[in-house]
Parts: structure tokens; C-alpha cells; sequence
């Protein structure tokens, strides 16, 4: 049954990206919508071609007076799928847009595994299914995703995020040197697929998951709290030791780059507004793509995971443990895209290594998207299982749909200056759509 789901989950991404299985011009087209015609098909393809003539790709005398290549922190030159594009002559731009849809798909076989090992075993097999697949593409095509379909290393290490939460679930339930190493190697390809930020935010949902396990062991005995930091502290290793090829070129590489005396001006660049947060209950508001953005705020993904997501995940009653995990990690998520809006970012960009060279602190709404998702998946399991009330389902429903009305009204006032031209059209139409779903 699980391989079915996941033949569905396939079949949906196929149909999502159409274009590519019928010739035409992409969702993005390759003229522009991300960095992967301007600069990552490039890098790829120096990459590929070189290989492929026999040399290892160290410098590039293309960039610049020369630069080098193997210590460029988004070159993905030792991600072990991107070696397929050696088999090109010449990599063809469609080879990325098949990368993507692969990475798209994982995302979603990722959600798609972790909640099947999650849900209770008592729950019906088809019930449990169900609640896994709708979970999965909730979380695949979330905005982060969607948003950055021109963005391929956003989506490979993104992609990452929630099979880097099945090892570790695993490595605390079950234990062992198996899911340690799986743990490992999944962290280390996440790295090796060259996004820096998205990497981190999948450390920072480990470290989530990992205390959420060690506080499950407070009441036990202190060895397996013990061996289960040692679980963590040796797959860290291991990862370090796996990506050493790229991570310690990068290091030696940074003080050179522009991001290593970043200010918190240039690093607070594209957070969330607290009017941008309407953009949760719809896509439609502040319109979509950059030729219809209408906000005076840079244009930024803005957490959109669907209504039906919102309102499974306020259904959600079982596994406790899960619950507490995803809304702590999602809540702060939420909290760090707000980026400039509140100290919490602040703090991170003076304390915490690596946030001070970042920028685009919007983007931490993929945690909270994949704790959307994540519970919207145990929400359903609940309501198919009937663990969770029909009465309590009408009152969320009511309580989305008051928030929808309000949420949607206060963001599309808010969003510019006081006389400037806001487009009720926008308004209307998101209300009218959401308050469809919901009905």
C-alpha cells in the first residue's frame, strides 16, 4: 500500500510539471523566474563538462580572472545526483527542470514516509495512507516550493527536511548504528546539494527533534539520554567527515565573499511583514508571481500550505509528543521570518553562527510549513479514525473561516501606505476562493 501512495504522490508531480512531458515552455520559463538559467546551469555545466573531459573541476578561469570552483558554497559539486549530468555533452537546461521535479517528488515521498512511520499502528491501514499522501503533497507544493521551482538548490536541500527527521525519529525509537549512518548520510547530502540557509534550517529542526526525544527521556534512566546524545554528537561527526570536500574549501572561501562582513540590514533583506502573514491564508492576495505583486514590502515567500492544511492541523489530538515538537518548531519559524519585525532574528544574526551571513529570513517558513503539514497528516489520521469529534471539526472550520474574513481584510489594508492604491479585486477573490474551500 505505501508503494502505491507513493506511485500516486509521483503521478500528481507529473502532472503538476506537464509542460516538461509535452514540450512546451515550463512553469518558469527559462528566460527568468530564479537563478537557474543565469547561474546555476552555467555552474552545473562547467561542472559536468569538465568531469567529463577527465579533469576534477577546482577552478573556474571562466569567472572573473579564474575563481575557485570547488569552494563555491552553491557549486553542488560533490552532490552525487548532479553526477548525471556528466552523461550530457552539453547539459541541457531541461536536465534542471527534471532535477527539480525529482527534488519536488522526494519532498513529498519524504512527508509521505515520516508520517507513515508516525501515525499509530492501531489506525486502519488505508486510514493512515490516506492521511500520509494528503500530508505529503500539502508539504511538497507549499510556498517555499512553488516559489522556488527556478531555484533548484533551494528545493534539493529543502527536500531534505523531512526524510532528516525520519532517520532521526528512527534513530531515537528503534537506535542502532543503521539509522545513525542513514541519519548521517542524509544530513550530508542535504549539505552537499549547496544551499546554506536551507541547510541550516534543517539543523535546526534536528536539534528540535533531538530535544524534543531527550526531554521524552527525562523520566528514564540517564544512560539512554546519554547514548542518545552520543547518537547525535556521532552522526554530527560523520557528517562533517562526509562533506569535508566541500565544507572546508567553503571555510577557507568565506572571509572572501561578500557575505562574511554581512549587516543586519542586508541580512533582515525580504522578511515577512506582519501583513504578509495574511499571505498563510491565501496566495491570491498580495498576487501572485513578480509581474503581479502589488505589496510595498520585497516580495517573499509567505507560508501558503492550503486552508484544508490549517484546518486539519487544528484537528489534530493524538501523539502528543509529534504535536509539541511541530508547533514548537513551527511557531519559530514563524517567528524568524518575521525577520526585522522582532528582536528574534536580531538575536540570531549576533549569537548564532552562520545566520549573520544570511539573508532572506522569509524563508524559514518552510519549518513552519512542514509543521503545518506534518500535523494537518495526524489531523486527518484523527478525523478518519474518529479520535477526533465531528463538533470539533465544524468549530475550526468556523474559526478558519473568521479568520480568513479578518485575517484577509487586516493584511490587504495594511500591506501599503494610507492612499495608495490597493487593489480590491485581490481581496475579493481570495475571500471568495477561501471561503470556497472551506464550504
Amino acid at each position: 500500500m505505501r508503494a502505491a501512495g507513493l506511485a500516486l504522490l509521483l503521478a500528481v508531480t507529473c502532472i503538476f510539471f506537464w509542460p516538461l512531458f509535452a514540450g512546451e515552455p515550463w512553469h518558469v520559463p527559462s528566460g527568468g523566474g530564479g537563478d537557474n538559467v543565469s547561474f546555476l546551469w552555467p555552474t552545473y555545466s562547467f561542472s559536468a563538462e569538465t568531469i567529463r573531459a577527465g579533469s576534477w573541476p577546482l577552478w573556474n578561469p571562466y569567472l572573473f580572472g579564474g575563481a575557485p570552483h570547488a569552494a563555491d558554497n552553491q557549486s553542488s559539486l560533490y552532490y552525487p545526483p548532479f553526477l548525471l549530468l556528466t552523461a550530457f555533452a552539453r547539459v541541457p537546461y531541461r536536465a534542471l527542470e527534471w532535477m527539480v521535479l525529482l527534488h519536488m517528488f522526494s519532498a513529498g515521498a519524504g512527508m509521505y514516509t515520516l508520517l507513515a512511520s508516525l501515525l499509530p499502528a492501531s489506525a486502519r491501514p488505508h486510514h493512515r495512507v490516506s492521511a500520509a499522501i494528503a500530508a505529503a503533497l500539502a508539504f511538497q507544493f507549499s510556498s517555499v516550493f512553488v516559489t522556488h521551482i527556478g531555484n533548484l538548490n533551494i528545493v534539493v536541500v529543502a527536500s531534505y527536511l523531512p526524510w532528516a527527521v525520519w532517520c532521526s525519529h528512527k534513530l531515537q525509537v528503534v537506535g542502532g548504528r543503521r539509522w545513525l549512518l542513514a541519519l548521517a548520510l542524509c544530513v550530508a547530502l542535504a549539505f552537499l546539494g549547496n544551499h546554506v540557509q536551507m541547510f541550516l534550517f534543517i539543523t535546526v529542526a534536528l536539534i528540535f527533534h533531538g530535544a524534543a526525544g531527550l526531554f521524552a527521556l527525562r523520566r528514564s534512566a540517564a544512560r539512554q539520554s546519554v547514548r542518545l546524545v552520543a547518537n547525535y554528537f556521532l552522526a554530527a561527526l560523520i557528517t562533517t567527515g562526509l562533506t569535508a570536500p566541500s565544507l572546508l574549501p567553503g571555510l577557507e572561501m568565506l572571509p572572501q565573499t561578500l557575505r562574511f562582513n554581512f549587516t543586519y540590514a542586508s541580512a533582515s533583506e525580504y522578511s515577512i511583514p506582519p501583513a504578509g502573514l495574511a499571505g498563510m491564508l491565501s496566495p491570491l492576495l498580495f498576487g501572485r508571481g513578480p509581474e503581479n505583486f502589488w505589496a510595498d514590502w520585497d516580495r517573499v515567500e509567505l507560508g501558503f500550505a492550503g486552508l484544508i492544511t490549517l484546518w486539519l492541523a487544528a484537528l489534530a489530538v493524538s501523539l502528543p509528543r509529534q504535536r509539541t515538537f511541530a508547533i514548537a518548531l513551527g511557531a519559530t519559524g514563524l517567528v524568524i521570518a518575521l525577520g526585522k519585525h522582532t528582536p528574534v532574528h536580531f538575536w540570531m544574526y549576533e549569537y548564532i553562527p552562520g545566520f549573520n551571513g544570511m539573508r532572506v529570513p522569509g524563508r524559514t517558513v518552510l519549518l513552519t510549513d512542514f509543521c503545518f503539514t506534518l500535523l494537518a497528516g495526524i489531523g486527518l489520521c484523527d478525523l478518519l479514525q474518529r479520535t477526533t469529534s465531528v463538533r470539533r471539526a465544524q468549530q475550526a472550520a468556523v474559526v478558519l473561516a473568521a479568520l480568513l474574513l479578518g485575517g484577509l481584510s487586516a493584511g490587504w489594508w495594511l500591506a501599503v501606505p494610507a492612499g495608495a492604491a490597493k487593489p480590491l479585486a485581490n481581496l475579493q477573490l481570495a475571500i471568495g476562493v477561501g471561503l470556497a474551500t472551506l464550504l
